[in-house]
């Protein structure tokens, strides 16, 4: 019976450790004392978990989240308290990213969520829980509303009492770019043209000329010319690369001749025929496409720069003339070929059931 007693505990060991190892991302709430009192739940895209101090987390598929399984995109995660009748409130709130393993909601998280910018990068998140203003704003947001609580428990749930605390320091988002490691002084600020953000053609733009094939498609095909002068340096690192490749592909999406130089020899000569027939790296492509503009949110592009190198900074490896980044979202490959950084792979994990890219030679 001893024997037959211990086989099953290591069974049951054996698939809570297997049911960890699969766990696509753990939400753990941070519950202080003074929120004990309440009945608790998380609610993830609709989905909710009832939790408490003793038993604060809950595993989820990413699939289940309705986000988009794209860098800078997010779903937001709650935790509702509840006095057991009548009364509910969305109290504290967090930003899931697909980069992430673990996702906490709690004081800190919720203002880290209303601090970052729309469409929140990983890094950006992660750097705010280190930042010693945003720990003080998170320290005085908390015992505000433990005071609140201590006063009077039902007060949570009153919103025009939550109302009159004072979150100024929430308000206060010029932290988030203002104090921001700078890129490269040498890339970091180009000329746009005035029109930039209307010039730029939609995402699908870019594949007219591999439908139609005109006159001058052969000849796009086997160019491997030098039109963009901030992709020229051998020695630029890979989120500069990302950075100006995404900026100057949205901006010559209409401009075919000009646009196919941001590509390598492989790629146009592995993909030039079958990329009409394959939508998902059409849809990575358009993504990368996309990337710089949607982090920009002015007409010096001074933003889109910023963000897109601080999010990818210190992710790709350098070997020879290839730049590698591979995480748990994308796979990028860029190749100094013939005087300038080119695109020379693309791939992103399953937008329907988040399966990761194939393994590839780096």
């Amino acid at each position: 019976m001893t024997r037959k007693l211990l086989s099953l505990c290591f069974l049951l060991l054996a698939g809570q450790a297997l049911a960890s190892d699969a766990c696509e991302q753990r939400i753990i709430a941070e519950i202080p004392d003074f929120l004990q009192q309440y009945q608790l739940s998380l609610n993830a895209a609709g989905q909710v978990f009832p939790v408490s101090a003793d038993n604060a987390e809950v595993c989820v598929a990413l699939s289940s989240l309705n986000i988009s399984p794209r860098a800078f995109s997010t779903a937001r995660i709650a935790l509702v308290i509840s006095d057991g009748k009548q009364h509910m409130e969305h109290l504290l709130f967090s930003f899931s990213h697909v980069e992430a393993e673990e996702v906490r909601v709690g004081f800190p998280s919720t203002v880290i969520s209303r601090l970052c910018p729309i469409e929140c990068g990983y890094a950006e998140y992660r750097y705010l829980q280190q930042h010693s203003r945003v720990q003080q704003i998170i320290a005085d947001y908390q015992q505000q509303v433990a005071d609140l609580v201590a006063r009077d428990p039902a007060a949570i749930f009153d919103r025009q009492q939550l109302a009159t605390l004072d979150f100024s320091g929430l308000r206060q988002t010029s932290i988030v770019t203002d104090e921001f490691p700078e890129p490269l002084p040498a890339y970091s600020n180009p000329e746009l043209p005035d029109d930039y953000f209307f010039m730029a053609g939609s995402t699908a733009t870019f594949m007219n000329p591999l439908r139609n094939k005109d006159e001058g498609y052969q000849a796009r095909m086997s160019s491997q010319r030098q039109p963009f002068e901030y992709l020229t340096d051998a020695n630029m690192p890979g989120e500069t690369v990302l950075a100006h490749w995404a900026r100057y592909a949205h901006q010559h999406t209409l401009d075919t001749d000009n646009f196919f130089e941001l590509f390598s020899s492989r790629f146009k000569a592995t993909h030039g025929e079958t990329i009409v027939q394959n939508p998902d790296l059409q849809i990575a492509v358009s993504y990368l496409i996309q990337i710089y503009p949607r982090m920009s949110r002015g007409n010096n592009g001074w933003d889109g720069l910023a963000r897109v190198q601080f999010n990818y900074r210190d992710q790709f490896e350098r070997n020879g003339d290839q730049l590698w980044l591979e995480n748990r979202l994308e796979q990028i490959r860029f190749v100094y070929e013939n005087g300038a950084w080119r695109l020379d792979h693309m791939c992103q994990i399953d937008r329907r059931t988040f399966q990761p890219c194939a393994p590839v030679d780096a």
